[in-house]
């Protein structure tokens, strides 16, 4: 074994410093303002001011607890130089931006092992949501509209179900506008309120 006494400071003038006994694991800065740190004799990490530059490939995080980003004014996220989304908070809320005009905001998963669009939120119509399949609501429910609330179905039905069983049935045939019972002798029932009292105003048997 051999100590190595260092002076206060030790200038390199660029050269490469090898840190490991087969000479593939360096550090060297022979260009200005930049740090390359090679591994297993390739150039892996770049650092330059306020920037950590990864040569080529996937680069991995791997802590033994927590990653904490703690960041004053956001997250932002680049590709090839050109932000695509931030991550802020927004007084006490979490907001996701998406920075690209009119560029959606889309919600994935594994179906199986394809990947879906599992909600969309199209930011060229106002935010407008779609959802790939069914929207299911696990208590009692409001749907609250402020302005007109349009329905608009490619199939021309709406179907009514009770825990599953379908018992009614809004429909278009042409002109027409249909209203049917899927009961097995279901009859339709037109209720209505007279003042306090329900009161049956017509049955269709």
């Amino acid at each position: 074994d051999a100590n190595l006494e260092m002076p206060n400071t030790l200038d390199l003038n660029g050269k490469e410093l090898i840190l490991d006994a087969d000479a593939d694991t360096s550090i060297t800065a022979d260009t200005d303002d930049q740090i390359d740190i090679k591994i297993a004799g390739s150039d892996n990490i770049r650092i330059k001011a306020n920037e950590i530059e990864n040569v080529s490939g996937d680069f991995t995080f791997d802590f033994a607890a927590n990653l904490v980003i703690d960041a004053d004014t956001g997250i932002k996220l680049n590709d090839g130089g050109v932000e695509y989304a931030q991550i802020y908070k927004s007084s006490n809320d979490l907001a996701i931006y998406s920075s690209v005009s009119d560029g959606d905001l889309k919600l994935q998963g594994n179906d199986g092992g394809s990947i879906i669009n599992a909600l969309t939120l199209d930011m060229s119509d106002a935010g407008t949501a779609s959802f790939n399949h069914d929207i299911k609501l696990i208590d009692g429910a409001i749907l609250d509209c402020a302005g007109d609330l349009s329905i608009d179905v490619s199939g021309a039905e709406i179907k009514l179900f009770d825990d599953g069983t379908r018992f009614g049935t809004l429909f278009k045939t042409g002109n027409d506008f249909g209203i049917k019972s899927n009961v097995a002798d279901g009859d339709l029932v037109f209720k209505g309120e007279d003042d306090t009292t329900t009161v049956e105003a017509m049955r269709i048997d």
